[in-house]
C-alpha cells in the first residue's frame, strides 16, 4: 500500500535522506503534499520497510504504527466503528492508534462518528450549543395570566383537579378545584370562578396545548371578553414555567397542611391565602402586597420587571435556517422499558420556516416523501442533519 501511494513514496525518500532534525522539517515545508505531516514529520521513522510513526515515547504504551492513506483510514474507521456496536470517538481512536496511523486520524474519526445514521437515531445528543430561552415579559398586573390544570388525590366530593392561574407580574395565584378536566368545566370555571377573583380582567392568557384549552368553546371565551390567548411550545412545560412552579408549591403546600387527609379541597383556600402572602423568590416581596401600593406606581416599578431571557444562550448556538435538514426528536409517553432501545431521533425534515422567535421551526415531512406534511417544532426537539460529500453517511451535529 506505501508503496503504490505517491505522497508516501515523497515522504519514504525524505526520511531516507534527512535524519529527524530541523533540516528534515525544511525540506518537508518545500512539498505541499507533504505538509500535513509537518506536525510530526521528526517522528516518523522506516523499521523493517515500512513507514511508521512514534507513538507514546517515554511512556510505558511506547509503540509504533504504520502509517496507511487516507482512503484505506477512512474504510478502517467505518468498519471498525460498525463492528464495535458503532463505538464512539474516543474508543475508535484507541482502537486505531493500535496499529494505524494518518494525520488527519482524528478528522476522520469524528466525521464517521458524527455522520453515522445509527448514531444520529439512538445515541442521545451531547455538547448542545444552549439556545436560551425566551421569557415573556409582563408589564404591569393583569398583562400576562399563566393557567394549567393540577391532578390531585380524588375527594368524597369526587374533586379529581385543579384549576391554576398565576399572574405573571405579582405572582398572585388564583385556585379552583375540578370534578372533572373537559373543556366545559375548564372553561366555566375559569370564565365564572378565577375571572370573577381578579380586579380586572387579564390582556393575554399563557397555557399549553392540551386538549382543555385548544378547542373552540376556550377561544370564544377569551374573544367575549377580549383576553387574547398565548400558547406554550408542545412539549415543551419550560415555557409555561411559572404557573408549574406554583404547581409544586401548592402540592407541597397541601401535603404539609393537610397531612394524611385528602380533603385537599376544604384546605385549598387557606392554603392560597398563605401562597400569595408569603414572600415570591423572583418578586423578593408578598404577592398580595402589589395590590396595597398606589396602582400607578406599579408601572413605573422597574426593579421588579423580569429580564427577557430566563438563560442566556451559549455562543457557539446558531439557528437553523431554511432548507437545512434536521432529524426530530421521537417524544416516548411515559417511562416504558419498550423504549430504552427506540430510536431517539427521526427524518431526516427539511426546515421550511423559522419563526420569529428563532426558536421554533415550522418543518416538512421526511425529505423522501412526495406529499409534504408541515409541522412546527421548538429546537429543543431538532438537531442538523448534514450529507458528508464524498461518504455514504449522513450526519447530525449536536
Amino acid at each position: 500500500m506505501q508503496r503504490s501511494n505517491d505522497q508516501l513514496k515523497f515522504l519514504r525518500n525524505i526520511i531516507m535522506a534527512y535524519p529527524p532534525r530541523e533540516a528534515r522539517k525544511l525540506k518537508c515545508k518545500e512539498i505541499p503534499v507533504l505538509n500535513i505531516f509537518l506536525k510530526n514529520i521528526n517522528n516518523i521513522q522506516i523499521k523493517e520497510n515500512i513507514l511508521v510513526r512514534e507513538i507514546d515515547l517515554n511512556l510505558d504504551t511506547h509503540h509504533f504504527v504504520a502509517l496507511i492513506t487516507l482512503n484505506a483510514f477512512i474504510r478502517g474507521a467505518i468498519e471498525i466503528h460498525i463492528s464495535k456496536a458503532h463505538c464512539g470517538q474516543h474508543v475508535l481512536k484507541t482502537i486505531l492508534r493500535e496499529t494505524v496511523w494518518h494525520p488527519s486520524d482524528w478528522k476522520v474519526i469524528e466525521d464517521v462518528c458524527h455522520t453515522c445514521q445509527v448514531c444520529q437515531r439512538f445515541k442521545p445528543p451531547c455538547n448542545v450549543a444552549n439556545p436560551g430561552y425566551l421569557k415573556l415579559v409582563s408589564n404591569c398586573p393583569f398583562d400576562l395570566m399563566s393557567i394549567d390544570l393540577m391532578n390531585l388525590p380524588i375527594t368524597r366530593d369526587n374533586f379529581k383537579c385543579c384549576l391554576v392561574a398565576v399572574d405573571h407580574y405579582t405572582k398572585y395565584m388564583y385556585a379552583a378545584p375540578l370534578k372533572d378536566k373537559t373543556a366545559a368545566t375548564v372553561v366555566q370555571t375559569l370564565e365564572r370562578v378565577i375571572l370573577q377573583r381578579c380586579l380586572q380582567l387579564p390582556s393575554r392568557i399563557l397555557s399549553d396545548n392540551g386538549p382543555e384549552w385548544d378547542n373552540s368553546l376556550y377561544r370564544n371565551m377569551l374573544v367575549r371578553n377580549n383576553i387574547k390567548p398565548i400558547y406554550s411550545s408542545p412539549n415543551h412545560p419550560e415555557s409555561n414555567g411559572g404557573v408549574e412552579r406554583a404547581n409544586q408549591t401548592l402540592q407541597h403546600l397541601l401535603a404539609r397542611y393537610e397531612g394524611e387527609h385528602t380533603d385537599w379541597v376544604r384546605s385549598l383556600p387557606e392554603v392560597v391565602r398563605i401562597y400569595n402572602s408569603s414572600p415570591h423568590a423572583t418578586t423578593k416581596r408578598t404577592p398580595v402586597s402589589f395590590f396595597l401600593q398606589r396602582a400607578n406606581s406599579l408601572r413605573n416599578d422597574q426593579d421588579n420587571l423580569l429580564k427577557a431571557a430566563w438563560r442566556e444562550p451559549s455562543h457557539k448556538f446558531a439557528p437553523f435556517m431554511i432548507s437545512q435538514l434536521v432529524g426530530k426528536k421521537i417524544i416516548h409517553k411515559g417511562f416504558l422499558t419498550k423504549n430504552k432501545l427506540a430510536p431517539k431521533f427521526e427524518g431526516p425534515f427539511q426546515i421550511i420556516s423559522v419563526n420569529p422567535n428563532e426558536r421554533s421551526y415550522q418543518i416538512s415531512a421526511m425529505v423522501n416523501e412526495l406529499t409534504p406534511i408541515y409541522s412546527q417544532l421548538t429546537l429543543s426537539k431538532l438537531e442538523l442533519n448534514l450529507r458528508k460529500s464524498g461518504c455514504t453517511l449522513s450526519v447530525v451535529l449536536l
